[in-house]
């Protein structure tokens, strides 16, 4: 009979936490903002330019986790 209470109480707990992950993942965002001064031999870069953006998960080199593919950025007259 505690073997039967003991399941039917983790049952319990893992069906409560359910819509709590999903509303966690839900959350997520499919984008991320950046902003910078971008400068070239020490002066604003007033153009556009080809950026590839990649995330790591470590502080130092290793293979990226997440690479952005090659993007065109505009670059206003202050180099942002």
């Amino acid at each position: 009979m505690r073997s039967i209470l003991t399941a039917m109480t983790v049952i319990a707990a893992v069906m409560s936490l359910t819509p709590l992950t999903s509303v966690v993942s839900a959350a997520v965002p499919q984008e991320i903002n950046y902003q910078g001064m971008l400068r070239e031999f020490g002066q604003p870069v007033t153009a556009t330019r080809t950026m590839v953006f990649r995330l790591y998960q470590t502080d130092a080199g290793g293979t990226p986790a997440w690479t952005s593919g090659a993007m065109v950025v505009p670059v206003d007259d202050e180099g942002r």
